[in-house]
């Protein structure tokens, strides 16, 4: 059986219903089939599509770790979606806590924000996407390993599959290429960010979490390799746009085997206007909540510590006296009056916590309402 380069091999993205004999010879014809990415780009440049400039960045929130919940994949978009943001930012303040479903959340938060950062420092090579995906992926025993069996998308079986990806004896192959094509292009360059993201999510490489992987690329791509916390993925999208992203997921297979990109393009198109409106709309309700804070102290003598400790309660609302020494790297009686002066201008707010008995924390609740806004936004029907 041969294992070309296949132009069609995503044709093997089938309707319910069809006879396991036929599902079966599709793929073999398929995978002899010789597919070029470089074709594939010409024919999605081809396309009539001018994408609206992305928003860079917005002000002081770090959006890699504030999205990474929706990002992550697993439990996040599950269970997860139940869990406070109060919770969630408790245990990243170092708190041991009983509540494990918190507990996960941020470890894999943080752990998106380590993935996050190494794309951002290293070629998209394989072997980067395969210790990406060891750190996203550790609920897998075979985490960051290339996939030795025939994976499926939707269904319960290869049977009842939308889409079978490749052999994994076409892999490496394949793999090589697409390897090729993101170490010679502009990654930032869109047409070339979504034909890097389209292949891999149809190619589907690893056992599982392929799709939270391959969200980190796109997002890695289009923020041009560069450490952007408060970049907003176009990928975000998706939140809130449920129909049209199974349109998109429908089409992509069928482009990459017919060259007609103009449904993906114009989905594309649609999210890059959404990161846009949303960064914008993102950053007026930031800049608001620093007007407010900034006004609560303004009578205090603003020092170094203090736009410090400021700007870290936007990254992190809920702080001890510990974590404070720690993160802004000074001694317990500066973190101790920083804190006093931030709660008698009621910018942090004193709670004793249960469990553990007697852990003192301190919460700003004005960033936690912004951050209860943002989420609004990500889900709002307005953009």
């Amino acid at each position: 059986m041969g294992c070309a380069l296949p132009h069609g091999f995503i044709s093997v993205f089938i309707m319910e219903g069809i006879m396991t004999m036929a599902l079966h010879s599709t793929i073999q014809t398929i995978i002899d089939k010789p597919l070029s990415i470089k074709a594939q780009e010409q024919s999605l440049r081809s396309q009539s599509t001018d994408f609206p400039p992305l928003y860079p960045a917005i002000p002081l929130i770090n959006m890699t770790r504030f999205a990474g919940r929706y990002m992550c994949g697993a439990e996040s978009l599950k269970e997860g979606r139940a869990v406070s943001r109060k919770r969630i930012s408790t245990v990243m303040a170092g708190i041991h806590t009983e509540d494990e479903l918190a507990t996960t959340l941020a470890q894999r938060i943080e752990r998106y924000e380590i993935a996050t950062t190494i794309a951002a420092e290293n070629i998209l090579s394989i072997e980067t996407v395969s210790d990406i995906h060891q750190l996203l992926s550790p609920e897998h025993d075979s985490r960051g390993i290339i996939r030795q069996h025939q994976n499926w998308v939707g269904g319960d079986s290869a049977e009842s599959a939308k889409l079978l990806p490749p052999s994994p004896e076409c892999l490496p192959v394949l793999l090589k290429e697409w390897q090729q094509f993101t170490l010679n292009c502009k990654l930032d360059d869109p047409f070339n960010a979504i034909l890097v993201f389209s292949y891999f999510i149809i190619l589907h490489p690893f056992s599982d979490g392929n799709g939270r992987l391959s969200r980190l690329i796109l997002s890695r791509c289009l923020s041009g390799g560069l450490h952007r916390p408060g970049f907003v993925s176009p990928a975000l999208y998706r939140l809130n746009h449920p129909v049209e992203t199974q349109k998109e997921l429908s089409a992509t297979p069928k482009a990459t085997l017919s060259g007609e990109w103009s449904p993906v393009l114009s989905y594309w198109k649609q999210a890059f206007t959404w990161q846009r409106k949303i960064s914008l709309a993102m950053t007026e309700k930031v800049n608001t909540t620093k007007r407010l804070l900034d006004n609560a102290l303004l009578l205090a003598s603003p020092t170094t510590h203090t736009k410090e400790l400021l700007t870290l309660l936007f990254e992190q609302p809920v702080v001890t006296l510990e974590y404070i020494c720690k993160r802004l790297k000074i001694d317990v009686l500066t973190a101790n009056t920083l804190l006093e002066l931030f709660c008698h201008n009621n910018v942090l707010k004193r709670f004793a916590l249960k469990r553990p008995l007697g852990t003192v924390v301190f919460s700003c609740e004005p960033i936690f309402q912004l951050w209860s806004e943002l989420d609004a936004l990500l889900f709002s029907d307005e953009y």
